[in-house]
């Protein structure tokens, strides 16, 4: 097991990656802390203890928190995201900027500490949907900590919504090219034709992009023609149906040149051709 990590931590050195084993434990407090109007929050620890980066320990006293509501996004602070929090037993400790936990008359709220030229006291939201919070005498105020990290944690994807992704996606009009991009397209890709077969490729991108210059060969010769009439290799209908066979039967995505009418050097001049067809239209 050493072997393997020291292995695993390798190879994200080599990549840029600066690693931390999280092997210290702080207390997780399953109750979330607002972002957003304070509310109520209990103190009993739920959820046993998480585990971070020694590091993080070594700064002070720390615990965990789950972010409740929006109004920390624009500061990258999301619903759900867990908090690392630097327990703060000084006042003087909090700098403008940071983001803190504070409790306000027996509620707990996620915001920006800020002291006005003035020396008032705001806790600032990130979220225009909410006001800053004025903190004055009258007020039972206790900054609790401030923010030294989040995590966040990744959701999984169930089969049922990747299935609705995919039927959305399928649903998806495309939008065939209008005559006048297609036109210009061929005139761009013929000197990269340079014999009759290899027009098919111009036409499986037509294909793909369900242009009606493709509903049969007989059109595609046609607007050939009379698009670019003096190239020495026009196409023919009975040069494009020899090239109909194979993987060249399917989408350009599904092209395999291992499976296809041509090999090697020649199936990447028709890939090319089609691909540099697909974004001229």
């Amino acid at each position: 097991m050493e072997d393997r990590n020291a292995t695993m931590l390798s190879c994200f050195e080599q990549a840029g990656y600066e690693m931390e084993w999280c092997d210290a434990v702080i207390p997780y407090y399953e109750n979330k802390v607002q972002a957003g109007v304070p509310t109520e929050v209990g103190d009993v620890c739920q959820g046993d203890y998480v585990l971070v980066p020694r590091s993080l320990v070594n700064s002070g006293s720390l615990f965990c928190v789950r972010v409740k509501g929006d109004s920390m996004v624009d500061c990258g602070i999301y619903e759900g995201d867990m908090l690392h929090v630097q327990i703060t037993e000084e006042l003087f400790d909090i700098r403008d900027g940071d983001v803190v936990v504070a409790e306000v008359d027996g509620g707990m709220t996620v915001k920006t500490f800020f002291r006005d030229e003035r020396g008032d006291v705001w806790l600032l939201p990130r979220n225009e949907k909410y006001l800053p919070i004025h903190l004055t005498e009258d007020m039972n105020v206790r900054i609790i900590g401030k923010v030294k990290e989040l995590r966040r944690v990744v959701t999984h994807t169930s089969t049922a919504e990747m299935l609705k992704i995919m039927k959305r996606a399928e649903r998806q009009e495309v939008m065939p090219p209008s005559e006048r991009a297609v036109r210009s397209a061929i005139i761009r890709i013929a000197e990269r034709v340079k014999n009759r077969r290899q027009w098919f490729a111009v036409y499986r991108a037509l294909v793909d992009k369900e242009s009606s210059f493709a509903a049969d060969y007989s059109s595609f010769v046609e607007l050939v023609e009379d698009t670019v009439p003096e190239h020495p290799y026009l196409p023919t209908t009975d040069q494009l149906q020899r090239m109909n066979i194979q993987s060249f039967r399917k989408r350009l995505s599904l092209w395999d040149r291992n499976d296809a009418p041509v090999q090697g050097a020649r199936f990447d001049e028709y890939y090319t051709i089609a691909m540099e067809m697909m974004r001229m239209i």
